[in-house]
């Protein structure tokens, strides 16, 4: 990792577990900077030791703050890390990446990132070679209430059809996030937050007999 690293204003002023997990995320991409997004997994390789919603909230602030892209391609979700290529100086003998990149034909931005505009290009990196001024996003603690939309319901119905409490799943999602404190508890998009909930229990209700994928199946 370069020194600058330690140098972004953004990171340096924000949850020191934000930078563990995107360094994290550095050693767990291949050599374009790709990974998949499979947020559990990423956790038991790199944050193990605590809670995994920690893991889930640090992704969706890297998202939100540009550090990374998430986005789907033939319903298949990844994660590329932004400016990869700029940082990084992969051995020679590293294969060839096997995911597509954001731009490529059929790919489409992820729910908790949006791709530029222009040729769906990467945004300007966030790790610069001297310090940054960067603008903060503004989260807030969960709504209270937290009511769910018509269009919220219709997404669970078509995106995650294994999840038939949905009044259930959001009063436990709720609370868990009433009971966080500091800024672990404060979103840009709770929304987007709940819907990450959403998915990781239509993975888990969604499987055959209800039981676990192997660890080892990681990468």
């Amino acid at each position: 990792m370069k020194p600058s690293l330690f140098k972004n204003e953004l990171l340096a002023t924000s949850d020191p577990l934000y930078t563990w997990v995107f360094e994290g995320l550095w050693c767990l991409a291949d050599r374009e900077g790709r990974l998949e997004d499979r947020p559990r997994r990423i956790h038991l390789e790199i944050n193990a030791g605590r809670a995994y919603e920690t893991t889930e909230a640090s992704l969706a602030w890297l998202a939100e703050n540009g550090f990374i892209v998430r986005f789907e391609h033939d319903g298949n979700r990844y994660i590329q890390v932004v400016k990869f290529g700029k940082h990084q100086n992969p051995h020679h003998r590293e294969p060839q990446s096997s995911i597509p990149a954001p731009g490529e034909p059929q790919a489409s931005p992820g729910p908790d990132s949006e791709l530029p505009e222009s040729s769906r290009a990467l945004s300007p990196s966030l790790i610069p070679d001297s310090p940054i001024t960067a603008t903060k996003v503004r989260g807030s603690r969960i709504p209270e209430p937290f009511p769910i939309s018509a269009n919220m319901r219709a997404w669970v119905a078509e995106k995650c059809p294994h999840v038939k409490d949905v009044d259930g799943a959001t009063e436990e999602f709720v609370d868990y996030w009433r009971g966080v404190s500091g800024r672990h508890g404060v979103k840009a998009d709770w929304e987007g937050t709940w819907r990450n909930r959403m998915r990781d229990l239509e993975k888990r209700t969604g499987r055959p007999n209800g039981k676990a994928k192997e660890v080892s199946e990681w990468m």
